[in-house]
Parts: C-alpha cells; sequence; structure tokens
C-alpha cells in the first residue's frame, strides 16, 4: 500500500547558510493518500541544527475552540455609511475543533442570503492577531477557492471581533461573534 504526504509549508525563523539556524515551525494542512482513503491533519514540522526532522499534530489555539454564535455583522462603508448586508438580527455559527478544523455558516434571520464554508484554520496564539481561514467545501465559491483572512480581537470573555482586510474602496467589515455559554 503506497503512502503519499504533500503540503507542509516552512517559515524560517532564521536561517543561515541554506539551513535552519534554530528551528522552522508550520500549521498548515497537509493532505495524505492512504491506498484509496484521503486523509487531512495539520502538522508542526521542526528542524533543528541537526537536520532531523520531527513531526507532530498542531493542535488550533485554545482561545478559538468551541462554538460562537453570530451577534452582528456591518460593513462601514469609506462615506461613513454603515450596511447590514445580513440584516437587524443575523444568525451564525462558527465552531473550531482542536484538531484544526472550523465551520460557520451566517445568514439573514429569515430568507434567502445563507452561507457556509468548512476547512482548517491557522491563527496564533494571543488576544488579537491574524486568522486564517483555509476552506475545503462549502456553499460559497470565494470562501472555498480563496484564503479567508481574518483580523481578530478578543474583545472580552467570550467575544471575538474578525475583520477582513479592507476593500479597495475604504469599507470594513465587523463581524461580532459570542461563545455559546459565556
Amino acid at each position: 500500500m503506497a503512502t503519499e504526504f504533500a503540503g507542509a509549508e516552512a517559515e524560517s525563523t532564521a536561517m543561515r547558510g541554506g539551513f535552519a539556524a534554530s528551528k522552522v515551525r508550520t500549521c498548515s494542512t497537509v493532505s495524505g493518500r492512504l491506498g484509496m482513503d484521503v486523509i487531512l491533519f495539520r502538522v508542526t514540522c521542526v528542524i533543528p541544527q541537526s537536520a532531523l526532522l520531527v513531526c507532530r499534530i498542531c493542535p488550533m489555539t485554545s482561545n478559538f475552540l468551541g462554538a460562537w454564535t453570530l451577534e452582528s455583522y456591518e460593513t462601514l462603508h469609506a462615506d461613513g455609511t454603515v450596511a447590514r448586508l445580513l440584516g437587524d438580527k443575523p444568525i451564525g455559527l462558527f465552531s473550531f475543533h482542536e484538531s484544526g478544523y472550523f465551520a460557520v455558516q451566517l445568514g439573514k434571520e429569515t430568507g434567502p442570503g445563507f452561507t457556509s464554508f468548512f476547512g482548517t484554520a491557522d491563527m496564533p496564539e494571543g488576544e488579537t492577531g491574524t486568522i486564517i481561514l483555509k476552506g475545503l467545501g462549502g456553499s460559497n465559491e470565494n470562501a472555498v477557492l480563496n484564503h479567508q483572512v481574518r483580523n481578530f480581537t478578543f474583545m472580552e470573555p467570550g467575544l471575538l471581533r474578525m475583520r477582513p482586510p479592507q476593500t479597495p474602496e475604504g469599507a470594513q467589515s465587523t463581524i461580532m461573534w459570542r461563545r455559546t455559554g459565556a
């Protein structure tokens, strides 16, 4: 039974002569094929000076784990107007699993305008930073074909603010999530 793996990319913190001076770390989606089954997982690769390669599963950042409900989704345009594309009472659920997978669904309280997608997420530890959502499937082709970058801030315990990059026209969306049970 042949085994093949591909997809891990490494980012060096310090390079000397083409070899890692300290270590190289990555948390990325890796797909593997073991016989007929496709396996998706996240890995961290550490390359010490001796060039010995050690890999382990990379857990999701604990701040994100669990389920989050959508509180608001607003876009502030450059002219100062605010748009609520999902209405005044949007609904949504964002779930993060310790394995590195996420699933998100959001839409209007009633009527059309629902979207969902799932995949893996790369994120730093801490109260603020940038999360990259890598879609594997869903109803939104853009979310699946392109990485979704979100700047995040934990505003208070149980309240998470996410912002995609500002549009070329100067519009800035803000998505607020509340941890379930918080």
